[in-house]
């Protein structure tokens, strides 16, 4: 067998790749990088005063991206750091940053709400169960 004759793959990994793009577009038209859309993003799904380890773990992104991005927004007023347990610092928003959330973030998911509503309780189920399934067997692989 071809590794391109499972069209089911290749089309999966098409969506995927156009679903990363579709958010790529996202930060590009809010004229933010990829990386502080995912920072302010999280801070409203993971809570203010959430930890740079929490969006790396939660986010799957890289620590060093997310830490330049956290300075950069640090030091464009939107975000703050606050001393925590030990070396820790909390991210918490600025009066500037709630004003960038709610203009930019919260229509955000405002619409992937809406689109998963569109959705019975069964696909929506399915949806969840099948991708984690695919990521579970990822994982038994150890691709690296």
């Amino acid at each position: 067998m071809s590794f391109t004759d499972n069209d089911v793959l290749i089309e999966f990994n098409r969506l995927t790749r156009e679903i990363n793009e579709v958010y790529h577009n996202v930060s590009s038209k809010l004229g933010i990088s990829d990386s502080a859309f995912i920072i302010l993003y999280a801070l409203v799904e993971l809570g203010d005063g959430c930890r740079q380890a929490d969006i790396v773990k939660a986010y799957c992104v890289n620590k060093q991206t997310i830490n330049s991005s956290v300075k950069k927004l640090q030091k464009e007023g939107y975000i703050e750091l606050r001393a925590s347990k030990g070396l820790d610092r909390n991210i918490f928003v600025t009066p500037k940053g709630e004003k960038i959330i709610e203009e930019k973030i919260y229509p955000i998911f405002e619409i992937e709400n809406s689109i998963i509503n569109e959705f019975s309780n069964e696909e929506q189920i399915m949806l969840s169960l099948l991708t984690k399934k695919y990521l579970q067997k990822l994982k038994e692989k150890d691709i690296k």
